[in-house]
């Protein structure tokens, strides 16, 4: 994959990524639909360039014709925590990831 769009308004960047095959719906019935499937690769991008360019202010969206989701790449720190920890892959006090971000 690849980042879609970067765009700068006033003083935040955005990270935007096209997701023509997914949906900003939640239904537990489609999990495999939505766009939460893809918040940990733009979440993951929008990281990497605040991270490369020092940025302050970054947002990702990820959207389609159906809708859009709006999120902090950071809400993905969590999430890489708490899996990591459920299926017992590292000691996650050590956060390794973290030090690139």
């Amino acid at each position: 994959g690849h980042i879609d769009l970067i765009q700068v308004i006033d003083d935040t960047v955005f990270v935007v990524d096209y997701k023509p095959d997914e949906t900003p719906i939640v239904s537990s019935s489609k999990m495999y639909e939505s766009f939460i499937n893809s918040i940990t690769q733009v979440g993951s991008y929008g990281l990497l360039v605040k991270s490369e360019f020092k940025i302050e202010k970054l947002l990702c969206i990820t959207y389609n014709k159906e809708g859009a989701w709006l999120y902090e790449p950071e809400i993905i720190l969590k999430e890489v925590s708490e899996f990591l920890k459920k299926n017992k892959i590292i000691n996650v006090g050590d956060r390794l990831w973290e030090t690139y971000f």
